[in-house]
This record gives structure tokens, C-alpha cells and sequence, in this order.
């Protein structure tokens, strides 16, 4: 099989498959190590190094997908509630195709067309402030 045929392939079986895979190379080509994210509600998990060595930093949630276009404020509040709980930041990273975008006739080469954006959520808490951080209230 060819390149080409793979991608053809992929993209039959799931028509996201350029928006996810457009996210992976982002990422990869940062040194980040994407791995699955579904355990912890996301897409992604970011991993500076690798699992064998640290634990994940990021949970990566995909926005702009066909089957999801927006994130409501329910699901960023679970995703974030999830992400606290086991110590990593929330990445939502949209992702948008070039105009006149049609997945089916997508090549491997489309991935570098595809403008993407990421956006670090973290949520506040009064309980990490220090003493005279209080007092300025």
C-alpha cells in the first residue's frame, strides 16, 4: 500500500482522521508525545518525554470537529473538574481546515493547511493564595 492509499483508507474508516492526525503532527512536531486521552475525557494527553519517564502534563480536548463543532459549558467543566483531579491542565486546541475543505478528497499534505490554535484552561481557586494575596480582596 501506498502512502497515499493509507490515508484514503484511515479516512474511510473515520472521517475526523485529518483533524486528529493534523493535532498529533502539531503537537509531535513540538516534542510533546501525544498519547490517547479517553481515560481522562480528552483526546490527547501531552507527555514532555514519554510515559516510561513523567507523567502527562496536558489533557488535549479537539474543537472544530464535525461531529463536535463547540464544547459546552457542562463538558469544559467536567473536563476540567477530571483534569484537577488527577493533577494535569486542560488544552483545548481548535482546529480549522482551509476553506472549501472536503475530507474525502484530503491528501496526507492537507495536515499543513490546517490552521490550529491552543488554548491552556485552568480554573481559579481562592485556596492556593497566599496571606497578603487575601488581604488585597
Amino acid at each position: 500500500m501506498t502512502y497515499e492509499e493509507v490515508w484514503k483508507s484511515l479516512v474511510q474508516e473515520n472521517e475526523e482522521f485529518p483533524y486528529f492526525y493534523a493535532v498529533y503532527h502539531f503537537f509531535r512536531s513540538k516534542n510533546w508525545v501525544p498519547k490517547a486521552g479517553h481515560q481522562y475525557g480528552g483526546d490527547y494527553v501531552l507527555y514532555q518525554v514519554g510515559p516510561e519517564f513523567y507523567h502527562s502534563t496536558y489533557v488535549v480536548h479537539i474543537l472544530g470537529l464535525p461531529s463536535r463543532p463547540r464544547l459546552t459549558w457542562l463538558e469544559l467543566h467536567a473536563l476540567e473538574r477530571v483534569a484537577v483531579s488527577v493533577n494535569k491542565h486542560v488544552l483545548l486546541c481548535e482546529v480549522t481546515p482551509p476553506e472549501g475543505f472536503v475530507v474525502s478528497n484530503s491528501t496526507p499534505r492537507c495536515i499543513f493547511d490546517m490552521e490550529i490554535r491552543e488554548t491552556v484552561i485552568s480554573r481559579w481557586t481562592p485556596y492556593g493564595r497566599s496571606e497578603s494575596q487575601q488581604e488585597d480582596c
